[in-house]
């Protein structure tokens, strides 16, 4: 989502993106440790800001009023988590079920 993170940085946005090791385009293939505990991300958000405006350089920048998350597929989840959509984690067991089957069958 580098095109979000650049458009809203260079129309004067403060941008953290994070990539979840495992589950990320950054990296050559998806790992099943990247989809675990993924009901878990929006308390990693939550400390990443906290982290952010409680810091002395970053922190001054940051309007605590206007700050937004965003994502896509399990970041997705993660920003509607956020916002306070409850969490099933039988999905995400049923999902993590898939995942290894599926990488226990690749190459």
């Amino acid at each position: 989502m580098a095109w979000l993170a650049e458009t809203l940085a260079s129309n004067g946005y403060i941008v953290a993106a994070v990539n979840n090791h495992g589950n990320t385009a950054a990296e050559p293939s998806y790992q099943l440790h990247g989809f675990m505990l993924w009901w878990e991300r929006a308390r990693d958000i939550s400390v990443l800001i906290y982290k952010l405006v409680a810091d002395p350089q970053s922190g001054a920048h940051i309007d605590r009023s206007r700050i937004g998350v965003a994502g896509f597929s399990l970041g997705g989840y993660t920003a509607l988590a956020m916002v306070g959509e409850e969490v099933h984690r039988r999905v995400g067991t049923d999902a993590l079920k898939f995942f290894d089957r599926t990488l226990q069958r690749e190459p």
